[in-house]
């Protein structure tokens, strides 16, 4: 397997549009890794962008920190950013990288401390409220990575 250092950004950048294009196949029988790999694939999408950056990174797994640090937003023409920014919170609200390790207990007590899941969701029906999330988390990083795809010549 090729070090992190060995890959180019369009690697990374088809690994994003392959993992983007997985998740749906993965709603139907494991929704938490469908959501995890939208995220996975945001990951993807921002790293690919960072490359021509020399500076530190200090981001983590923290997808409004990559977008930060590889310039994403400025990518993007001005009239769609607040459209980025909005998929970008939901990506921050809905994904996380442990997200990977969390049962459904740890899942519930993450989203319930969210106020958006607060306002629109409740404890009883956590299996449809999580279709909800998936097809949320989904088609914001879909956007996300399309975008990165349309507008930074990867």
């Amino acid at each position: 397997m090729a070090r992190s250092d060995q890959w180019k950004p369009k690697d990374l950048a088809d690994c994003a549009k392959k993992h983007i294009a997985a998740v749906p196949l993965l709603k139907d029988s494991n929704l938490q890794a469908a959501i995890y790999l939208a995220g996975v694939a945001c990951e993807a999408m921002f790293r690919s962008l960072r490359y021509g950056n020399k500076r530190e990174h200090n981001s983590g797994h923290n997808l409004e920190l990559l977008a930060s640090e590889c310039g994403y937003v400025e990518k993007i023409p001005f009239a769609q950013r607040p459209l980025v920014s909005i998929h970008l919170q939901t990506m921050r609200m809905f994904w996380w990288n442990e997200l990977r390790y969390a049962n459904k207990n740890h899942q519930i007590r993450h989203y319930m401390r969210t106020a958006a899941w607060q306002k629109k969701y409740s404890y009883a029906n956590f299996e449809d409220d999580l279709r909800e999330v998936y097809n949320t988390v989904y088609n914001a990083a879909k956007f996300l990575i399309d975008k990165g795809v349309e507008h930074a010549g990867i």
